[in-house]
């Protein structure tokens, strides 16, 4: 088996405690961390798109049900 990863980002500084796949568009992808920060990625550009600072640590996200990102 390999164990080496397809794809690494490294954009958060502490251990990242959730992620969401976006179900409308398959690219996108949110992550959560201790450092307070939520990053939205396109996976398709393999770089963040957003990130947003949160004054205390976000530990869930999720994409809106009915928002489509663009």
């Amino acid at each position: 088996m390999n164990s080496v990863p397809f794809r690494e980002f490294r954009e958060h500084e502490y251990d990242i405690l959730d992620i969401a796949w976006s179900k409308e568009k398959a690219d996108l992808l949110m992550s959560c961390s201790f450092d307070q920060k939520v990053i939205l990625w396109d996976l398709t550009k393999e770089r963040h798109i957003q990130i947003f600072e949160h004054s205390d640590v976000p530990t869930k996200i999720c994409f809106h049900p009915e928002v489509i990102c663009l």
